[in-house]
């Protein structure tokens, strides 16, 4: 099922993923009998109807401290799609919340609205609301993971790309970044080589557009990590964009990490959560993000 994943990353994961999780994650189990799950539904962060994000959360007192979230953005070529798709929710709610972690999925505004810099802050604004609930929710508002599915993964790396933007809606610095088949890094090659409908109409003809919104070109100096996950039969080739990503973040200090998959793109993100090497490569990036954040530590 995976056919290229660098060795280094794997035996990190794999390394990570052996290790204890200083209790304040559960270790990943395969439960046949599973815990209820409490259900927040349309919690909103706007005045529109798709500001609004659907909360998941463990039924009992597991492990209650700093415990993290991952905020979920559904992919649907900036137009359709919705946080309640069982493709970009049920294996990954299974999976997490029942052993600890809070699971959040966010709907944004369409492009029959409004730009994609403007649904990506949207996802920022949901990101603050999140943070906002964590402490609540027996966590840390730096312990939130931000994934994202083909055109929400966009807007995830536009975020990571750039945090400032999600601060400038209230969102704090997040624990790191997890893009699930990545389109659109590199925006301006993407129109000027590769685009398909939705992709012009979602930024239009405007090439200093294209540059404002394209994660590459926007890329800031982070501490945040960033793991990008490609396909390699799928086309255009990400991939080869998310080579490109993390060469140019390099020369910022920044930290990303790549899995190449065999897969197209909607078993990226329908299989992720099921028991596999995949998953648990995600998870180790997970856990390692948590285990460095030094809210954990103390």
């Amino acid at each position: 099922m995976i056919s290229k994943i660098s060795l280094g990353l794997m035996l990190a994961s794999a390394l990570l993923t052996s290790l204890p999780a200083k209790a304040q994650i559960a270790p990943i189990q395969d439960q046949v009998q599973k815990p209820k799950v409490f259900f927040l539904e349309d919690q909103p962060f706007g005045d529109d109807d798709k500001q609004t994000l659907d909360i998941y959360l463990p039924s009992y007192p597991i492990n209650t401290k700093n415990r993290p979230a991952i905020l979920m953005v559904h992919g649907g070529a900036w137009t359709f799609g919705d946080k309640s798709d069982s493709i970009f929710t049920s294996n990954k709610l299974s999976r997490w919340v029942p052993n600890g972690m809070v699971f959040a999925s966010t709907n944004y505004r369409s492009i029959n609205r409004v730009k994609p810099d403007d649904q990506a802050r949207d996802v920022a604004k949901a990101i603050a609301l999140v943070q906002r609930k964590m402490l609540a929710w027996g966590g840390d508002p730096s312990n939130v993971i931000l994934m994202g599915h083909s055109s929400g993964a966009y807007l995830t790396s536009l975020l990571a790309a750039n945090p400032q933007m999600a601060f400038e809606q209230g969102a704090k610095p997040w624990l790191g970044t997890i893009a699930v088949n990545p389109i659109g890094l590199d925006t301006v090659n993407l129109m000027q080589n590769d685009s398909n409908y939705a992709e012009r109409d979602a930024f239009g003809a405007d090439q200093n557009y294209w540059a404002s919104v394209s994660p590459m070109h926007v890329m800031q100096a982070s501490a945040s990590p960033v793991l990008l996950v490609c396909s390699i039969i799928e086309t255009p080739d990400n991939c080869a964009t998310s080579e490109a990503f993390k060469l140019k973040g390099q020369g910022l200090a920044r930290s990303t990490e790549i899995i190449k998959l065999e897969l197209d793109e909607f078993d990226m993100i329908d299989t992720l959560g099921l028991s596999s090497q995949y998953t648990n490569i995600v998870e180790g990036f997970i856990y390692k993000l948590f285990k460095n954040n030094p809210v954990n530590k103390q």
